[in-house]
């Protein structure tokens, strides 16, 4: 199954900010602390652009930017952000997401 990476910005379009944006743009910065130049921007970005994300993402998996693995870094801690987030939501514990 091909990725859909309009997909996945349609969806970040209507999603819109979320919560778990401010502490994966923090764990972007630290796990992007000696990425290739193709994924720098992770380290500069004032706030995290999950379209920009993508875009990376679309880079590495054509051959275009040599950061595949950051790639998945990221995304797993993206994915450890969201189920947290949401399991707080289900309990009724409005904490947010633990960094």
């Amino acid at each position: 199954m091909p990725v859909s990476h309009s997909n996945a910005k349609y969806w970040f379009r209507r999603v819109g900010e979320h919560p778990i944006y401010e502490p994966l743009h923090q764990a972007a910065v630290e796990l992007a602390a000696s990425a290739p130049p193709s994924a720098a921007f992770l380290r500069e970005q004032s706030a995290w652009d999950p379209f920009a994300f993508v875009d990376l993402c679309a880079a590495a998996l054509a051959g275009r930017a040599p950061c595949e693995d950051l790639c998945v870094k990221i995304g797993k801690r993206e994915w450890e952000l969201l189920f947290d987030w949401c399991y707080h939501q289900a309990i009724g514990d409005n904490a947010g997401p633990r960094s």
